[in-house]
């Protein structure tokens, strides 16, 4: 059996599957695409001995509970920032005072909304990685996702909190 057949046949049904089990779509197509990545990578040690069915569930339930745990983890390990932990210099760098204090209050703009429109944890990593306080491979062992999934993961948040302070889009 190949991976292009098993996503022809079971794409939809996983999909719904883990859209049953996930908070939305998006964490549903990125349970989904890591559940198709672990079968492509179990592929060569499926032996047919077992169903096809049980064995592709099986294996996207066992990813499910991994991400499961990893958000877990990040719960307990998860950072509580605001805009009084900041020190001056992680907002200012090299702008101008003027331009320092447009970036403190966007910042302080999208802190009120982010939040909010993305989660704690969501809102934190994001924040972290913004300003340089983590990278991508931190956040691929901290969260238990793959890189590509966190890449996405940062993208769509990124463009929820533009959705939501559209003002601070670049002109």
């Amino acid at each position: 059996m190949e991976t292009d057949a098993l996503y022809h046949r079971y794409a939809r049904r996983l999909y719904g599957w883990a859209l049953r089990r996930t908070s939305g779509p998006l964490d549903a197509e990125d349970l989904t695409q890591d559940a198709f990545l672990a079968l492509h990578c179990s592929l060569p040690g499926y032996r047919g001995e077992s169903d096809v069915d049980a064995w592709v569930f099986g294996v996207a339930r066992n990813v499910w509970r991994e991400q499961a745990r990893a958000r877990g983890r990040l719960k307990r390990a998860a950072p509580r920032v605001s805009l009084d932990e900041l020190a001056p210099g992680e907002l200012a760098d090299e702008r101008t005072p003027v331009d320092s204090l447009a970036v403190a209050r966007a910042l302080a703009q999208v802190e009120a909304v982010g939040p909010a429109q993305l989660g704690a944890a969501e809102w934190a990593r994001l924040l972290d990685y913004a300003l340089g306080r983590t990278d991508l491979d931190e956040l691929v062992q901290l969260t238990g996702l793959s890189r590509d999934a966190v890449k996405s993961r940062l993208s769509r948040s990124r463009r929820r909190l533009l959705e939501a302070c559209p003002e601070l889009a670049a002109p």
